[in-house]
């Protein structure tokens, strides 16, 4: 069985800027020191109980909050810091759900308004008179009510897991007949909510207020994913860290990441390479 690694560069960046954290005798952390480079990717890695949640999640990301954003959260007691001044910023990724329900998806997080604009100015849109929430699933006025805008009803059994079939009124596209007439380059919302990451790159490589935003969840592996489809739990994280991308500034971003499958290892792994080559662009 074949192994995937990442190699080590046979040349390193000078380092400029690093951050020292001395903690005293806290729990498994007994007396540790620790530097931490800054611009560059860093990893924490240990056996199950070593201290890893404790040094980053415990001491390190709180003491930076504090200093920061006022967080109320105290960290574990600590002896000194010393670099902070290297830093402007804490930033926190971990594997919530990215969004309030279940319909988030890529593009709602990073560009779905900027999409929903771009379809608002078109001349058929003005002609009829529509606002952002026209294109929206989500409200009243340009989803498929019969659905509710979730493109698929779900009918209930008693003792087998529940069945998604695709709604018959718009056939799984979500919105009404009157709002997938508007198109944009021959394509509706739907259509453009239907593609893969890949296809948007491509679709509105002219289109500069979106185009960036489509090619961070490139940068970050997401490019065979469907950008207006629900995310795995393992895939939300990079589209986190891609829309960190798009406000990069030195910084230290603090990521954690729970992995139990080899799917999740394996997505990881990749995104840790994706964001290692997009810093260094």
């Amino acid at each position: 069985m074949a192994e995937r690694k990442i190699e080590i560069p046979t040349e390193r960046r000078e380092r400029k800027w690093e951050v020292y954290l001395l903690i005293g005798c806290t729990g498994t952390l007994k007396g540790v020191d620790v530097t931490f480079p800054l611009g560059e990717l860093i990893v924490v890695t240990g056996v199950s109980g070593s201290g890893k949640s404790t040094l980053i999640n415990e001491t390190l990301q709180p003491i930076l909050s504090q200093h920061f954003y006022r967080s109320l959260k105290r960290p574990m007691p600590y002896k000194k810091i010393e670099g902070i001044d290297n830093i402007d910023k804490v930033v926190n990724v971990d594997q919530s759900p990215i969004g309030r329900t279940p319909r988030s998806n890529p593009a709602t997080y990073t560009v779905f308004f900027d999409i929903r604009q771009l379809f608002v100015n078109l001349p058929e849109a003005k002609i009829r008179g529509y606002k952002p929430g026209r294109f929206s699933f989500n409200v009243r006025g340009g989803r498929c009510e019969a659905c509710g805008g979730n493109g698929y009803k779900t009918i209930e059994m008693n003792f087998l897991p529940d069945v998604m079939v695709p709604c018959e009124i718009c056939h799984g596209k979500r919105y009404n007949r009157e709002t997938l007439e508007v198109r944009f380059k021959g394509k509706s919302i739907a259509d453009v909510l239907d593609m893969t990451v890949n296809m948007a790159v491509e679709f509105f490589e002219n289109v500069p207020q979106i185009l960036p935003k489509i090619k961070a969840l490139q940068d970050v592996g997401l490019g065979i994913s469907n950008s207006g489809k629900a995310q795995q739990r393992y895939r939300e994280a990079r589209v986190s860290v891609s829309n960190w991308l798009l406000n990069y500034r030195r910084g230290i971003r603090v990521r954690r990441y729970s992995s139990s499958t080899n799917q999740q290892r394996d997505c990881i792994l990749k995104t840790s390479a994706s964001l290692w080559t997009s810093l260094k662009s």
